[in-house]
């Protein structure tokens, strides 16, 4: 495992995390009122045959074969840091992968929108970083905030790097 990171972008507060050698895997404790809660952000091709899409799940580290659990409600008082947390794995991934194409979804329809909400509020530096698109009826369209989507698609922009 590589040393802790950790990030202010954005002027919002972070977790440290810890990346696994594959650049594709991130941990990172959540602490709050309900205690220290192991955090999970894994990067997964997709599919095979598309060797630069990958799947970001992300949740409670669980003793499961994935090793996630998306569907737990944590509360853990700390939810803009979490999800601000996630943003900079992303960021860290697109150094080992900058052809990546990054697909997301919420595990369930009111945290997909909890994640458009987030977007929105965070566009204009988001757009320092990343091109970011919707998936509207299964087609992506340039991110535009008040429109829902089913998912999102994230490619890092030519502009950083």
């Amino acid at each position: 495992m590589r040393l802790p990171r950790t990030d202010r972008t954005m002027n919002i507060e972070k977790y440290n995390y810890v990346s696994k050698r594959n650049h594709k895997t991130f941990l990172f404790e959540s602490v709050g009122p309900k205690g220290t809660i192991k955090k999970i952000v894994l990067f997964r091709l997709i599919n095979e045959q598309y060797q630069n899409i990958y799947n970001l799940s992300f949740g409670d580290r669980d003793n499961t074969k994935s090793g996630i659990n998306d569907l737990v409600v944590s509360n853990n008082g700390d939810r803009t840091k979490v999800l601000a947390t996630v943003a900079l794995t992303v960021r860290e991934f697109f150094k080992h992968f900058p052809d990546a194409i990054v697909y997301m979804t919420g595990s369930t329809p009111s945290r997909t929108r909890l994640y458009q909400m987030e977007i929105s509020a965070h566009l204009i530096e988001i757009y320092e970083f990343f091109d970011i698109y919707g998936l509207n009826n299964g087609e992506p369209e340039k991110f535009r905030p008040g429109t829902n989507y089913e998912g999102f698609v994230i490619l890092l922009n030519n502009k950083k790097g």
